[in-house]
């Protein structure tokens, strides 16, 4: 059974500072915690339109950062 990781468990911190596309700050953040094991191996992501609600950002941007991170292989799909 997978376990579904929070969005504030830990909280992830996004700063929009402008210098990078929306998405592309998503994506990192996604893969910093990935990448220092914060976020493991087969724990679920929110939902795009979670994500999209508690970071005030439009699900389109959050899809162009998921389908980022699927495309490098950070996470997978179970659709």
């Amino acid at each position: 059974m997978t376990s579904s990781w929070s969005l504030y468990s830990p909280a992830l911190k996004l700063n929009f500072s402008g210098k990078q596309d929306v998405y592309l700050e998503i994506a990192q953040k996604y893969k910093e915690y990935i990448e220092l094991g914060i976020i493991k191996n087969g724990e679920k992501l929110p939902s795009k339109r979670v994500m999209a609600d508690k970071s005030c950002v439009s699900v389109i941007t959050v899809a162009k950062s998921y389908d980022m991170l699927l495309e490098e292989g950070y996470i997978r799909s179970e659709e």
